[in-house]
């Protein structure tokens, strides 16, 4: 059966991240059944210099953006193409922004169990539908469980260095260029997470399209350009720049 290797590249509080995995998992959907997909995913920090307890929500946007004002326009314009993908995303009920550092590491975790897409799923929910703080422990461990992570010492996993090396997270070497543009994605380290806009002159493929052109080059890639714009402060762990 031909195998395709998708790698996303997201961070657990992107809520483009969260949109653009609703839209992979339909065009996956749409996949004819004799194409199976593999999806890993790999970390970005949106604010990788966030004090590790996190901070206000309202502050922490109100100093990016100017004013809570323009948070809240920008919240409404995320929410809104949240529901056109059948997500409800409830920033009303967010009061933290997390450093996520804790939950990639959760994410590489169960990536080694093969229960990463579903602790995933816990997280985006947990944060953007439930408004949980998931740079809480104590909210890591229970997402682990709901998850599907079992056998695992979650507490004792965090309270660790296993999986704290950034370099363990990485994936192989980038692609040739001409592949990487004609299939429009990126492997390895893009410029964007998932759901980023491409760049000046680059076309944005529907989702099924980068699959497969994926396909048909036979490598493995990482999805770019799913869903829709995102803060052009985001950058890659590997990147030593200071956070937003």
């Amino acid at each position: 059966m031909p195998h395709v290797d998708v790698t996303v590249i997201s961070d657990a509080i992107c809520p483009w991240c969260f949109i653009g995995k609703r839209h992979l998992a339909l065009a996956l959907a749409d996949l004819p059944d004799e194409i199976a997909v593999s999806v890993a995913w790999q970390p970005f920090e949106l604010n990788p210099a966030m004090p590790p307890g996190g901070m206000s929500r309202r502050d922490y946007r109100t100093a990016k953006f100017g004013s809570w004002e323009r948070s809240l326009a920008l919240d409404a314009q995320v929410e809104a193409a949240a529901r056109g993908a059948g997500i409800e995303i409830h920033h009303e009920r967010m009061t933290r922004t997390p450093n996520t550092f804790a939950a990639h590491r959760l994410i590489w975790l169960a990536g080694r169990h093969g229960v990463q897409q579903s602790v995933v799923d816990e997280l985006f929910a947990r944060y953007f539908v439930n408004g949980e703080d998931i740079g809480d422990a104590r909210v890591l461990a229970d997402a682990a469980d709901a998850g599907g992570l079992y056998g695992v010492d979650v507490p004792a996993f965090l309270e660790s260095r296993e999986g704290g090396d950034r370099g363990t997270w990485r994936a192989g070497p980038r692609p040739p260029a001409r592949h990487r543009r004609r299939a429009d994605v990126h492997h390895q380290w893009p410029d964007r997470p998932v759901g980023c806009p491409a760049p000046r002159g680059a076309a944005r493929s529907h989702s099924r399209g980068q699959l497969s052109a994926a396909y048909r080059h036979r490598h493995r890639w990482y999805v770019d350009y799913l869903a829709g714009p995102c803060d052009s402060s985001i950058h890659p762990l590997s990147s030593r720049r200071p956070g937003p």
